[in-house]
């Protein structure tokens, strides 16, 4: 008889990672029917749209059986502490609820027959900390990495210049230096590196986090190769305010609204092009719909992933690529010019243009890459066999 195996996913409280863990775990037991997955899930005080969609996931009667969630108390919000110290209380208070809800599953297992067993966790990138709790119970840890291969690369060049050369990158915040990092085509400026890494407690957190990724048994990546065909190859080969009357002017020729449903939108024949944030979710399902991009970057890793998608990809037009929504220093908040807005959305409304031809192209790559034999297809296989061989 076939052994069953359980994993347990602890996605990160934001719902760019929480999202796509909940979808590649739909994906991983629709591809195999001896896997169930346990999702540790917990409420974020930070961020209001994780709630209803929390919600929504436990309400669905449609879920499949061998996903299963469980729902972790909410920790207090604490707004006067730093980035560093909110990371670090959210693994402290939580990791003892996590070990209890994971005992429990292991108990079931072993009083009834025919269970399945536990395999492994499936940690989000900034849950890498709690690998000694998958060590604790025997089982290997996986990373799921929400952002792309390229911003992996640069993570990984990132902690190499600090642990090797003693160089710290928060160094270069005022600075134009380039970066020759190996996961992008490019020489990166440090005018397009994340604000928060700029920050000494911040490039300290993403190296130690960093480090603990090379304890993994292994790291599933949120792309396809096709995509990042250059950042995959080289990590293998290295191991809110509307100014006034906006609305106005705005009223016959546009509409503003709070949430979209931005899967259906893209979906629609009427769009043309999209003006992005460049999130990497974002991009992957403009890329998935074939719709182009201007790229406005606000934070996080996203002025890195505007420049691989204009300079590097080619799949993309640039609004601002190194537009960042933080104040670093006394600096003040920058004002992108209407001439650049309009520039950037002609350039991406150009009906013929070699950018729109890309973004289709890929698109059907994308496509490709999930069907049987396809790349990612293939690759989401040879994790699960990984997954089954540890009940060896």
């Amino acid at each position: 008889m076939m052994k069953k195996a359980e994993l347990v996913f602890v996605p990160w409280p934001g719902m760019g990672h929480l999202v796509s863990a909940v979808e590649l775990a739909k994906l991983l037991v629709s591809l195999n029917s001896h896997i169930s997955i346990t999702l540790l899930i917990i409420k974020s005080p930070y961020d209001p749209k994780v709630d209803p969609y929390v919600d929504s996931l436990t309400a669905n009667t449609t879920t499949t059986s061998r996903i299963k969630f469980i729902i972790l108390p909410k920790p207090e919000a604490a707004n006067d502490a730093s980035g560093a110290d909110l990371f670090s209380k959210l693994i402290e208070t939580r990791r003892p609820l996590m070990k209890e809800a994971v005992t429990n599953i292991v108990q079931l297992s072993n009083s009834v027959p025919d269970s399945p067993r536990l395999a492994g966790f499936v940690l989000d990138m900034f849950f890498t900390p709690l690998t000694d709790l998958a060590d604790e119970f025997g089982v290997p840890n996986y990373v799921f990495y929400t952002p792309s291969a390229a911003f992996l690369g640069f993570q990984l060049y990132v902690q190499a210049l600090h642990d090797e050369q003693n160089v710290n990158i928060s160094e270069f915040k005022d600075s134009d230096t380039e970066f020759t990092i190996p996961s992008f085509v490019n020489p990166v400026s440090a005018k397009f590196l994340p604000s928060g890494i700029l920050k000494p407690e911040g490039s300290t957190l993403l190296n130690d986090i960093t480090r603990r990724f090379r304890k993994a048994k292994g790291i599933m990546i949120n792309t396809f190769s096709e995509l990042e065909s250059h950042a995959v190859n080289s990590l293998v080969s290295d191991g809110r305010g509307l100014p006034e009357g906006f609305l106005d002017r705005t009223n016959k020729i546009g509409k503003i609204i709070g949430w979209a449903p931005q899967i259906a939108i893209l979906d629609h024949s009427a769009i043309g092009g999209v003006v992005s944030h460049s999130g990497w979710n974002s991009t992957l399902e403009s890329v998935w719909f074939g719709v182009p991009i201007a790229t406005w970057p606000l934070y996080a890793e996203q002025q890195l992933n505007a420049f691989q998608l204009v300079m590097d990809l080619e799949l993309a037009v640039e609004v601002k690529m190194n537009y960042r929504k933080e104040k670093l220093g006394n600096d003040e908040v920058e004002i992108v010019r209407a001439e650049n807005i309009e520039r950037g959305i002609r350039r991406l409304m150009e009906k013929d243009s070699n950018i729109r031809k890309r973004v289709k192209e890929m698109s059907e790559k994308s496509r490709k890459a999930l069907m049987k034999c396809g790349s990612s297809h293939s690759t989401l296989y040879r994790f699960i066999n990984d997954v089954m061989d540890n009940l060896s």
